[in-house]
C-alpha cells in the first residue's frame, strides 16, 4: 500500500461501529415514528373537524325548529284566544 491509500483510511474498533450503527437506526425509528404521531394528529383534528361541523349543521336545524315550532305555538294560543272570545 503506499501512504495515499494510508491516509484514506481510517481504522474503527468493532464495537464501536456496532454502537454507531444501532444509534443511527434508533434515530430513524424516532423519526418514523414521530411521523406517525403527526399524521394520527392530522388524522384525528380532521375528524374532529368533520365531526364539528356536522353538529353545527344539527344546532341550524334545531334552530329553525325551534322557530317553527314557536310560531305553531303563537298560532295555536291565538285560536284558543279567539275561541273563548267567542
Amino acid at each position: 500500500m503506499s501512504n495515499s491509500e494510508n491516509d484514506n483510511t481510517i481504522k474503527i474498533p468493532a464495537d464501536k461501529l456496532i454502537e454507531a450503527l444501532f444509534h443511527a437506526k434508533q434515530c430513524e425509528q424516532h423519526y418514523a415514528t414521530q411521523e406517525s404521531v403527526d399524521n394520527l394528529k392530522e388524522s384525528v383534528n380532521y375528524r374532529f373537524d368533520a365531526v364539528d361541523k356536522r353538529f353545527e349543521d344539527v344546532d341550524k336545524r334545531f334552530s329553525a325548529l325551534e322557530g317553527h315550532v314557536d310560531k305553531r305555538f303563537d298560532d295555536l294560543i291565538k285560536i284558543f284566544l279567539i275561541s273563548k272570545i267567542y
